[in-house]
């Protein structure tokens, strides 16, 4: 799997473990009445991180999930968005087929509500270094 595969996949997993729906940024998704998450992966830049033709490159982002809920449910969707920050530990490693990356530290915003809607957004931050090829 390449970088965005395998961060896609523990976003999967962390929705999957806290049994909540999820849609992804530009992928077909009717969202529920209940509880659900909404997720993209941002890339931020990508660098030459050593010298020479085989050098590594470093690729930074994060991972925007927002845990949304009916409105007026400030405090589930803060409660959710610790959850998912759980499942996304600082220092965890990431192992994709041409590098590694590691997690820093996950943040959250504050309950954001829209009249119909609560969320809170959860910032998770990454820095990977990758083989070209």
């Amino acid at each position: 799997m390449n970088l965005y595969d395998t961060l896609k996949e523990r976003v999967r997993l962390a929705a999957r473990a806290l049994a909540l729906p999820l849609g992804w940024e530009g992928e077909p998704f009717v969202p529920p009445h209940a509880s659900h998450l909404r997720a993209r992966i941002v890339f931020e830049n990508q660098q030459q991180a050593s010298l020479g033709a085989n050098g590594l490159t470093k690729v930074d982002g994060h991972i925007e999930i927002k845990a949304v809920v009916k409105a007026g449910e400030d405090s589930l969707a803060a409660t959710l968005a610790e959850q998912v920050a759980r499942r996304f530990p600082r220092g965890d490693a990431l192992q994709f087929d041409n590098g590694t990356g590691t997690i820093t530290t996950p943040r959250t915003s504050a309950p954001a509500c829209d009249g119909k809607r609560t969320e809170v957004v959860v910032n998770i931050t990454f820095y990977a270094y990758q083989s070209e090829g």
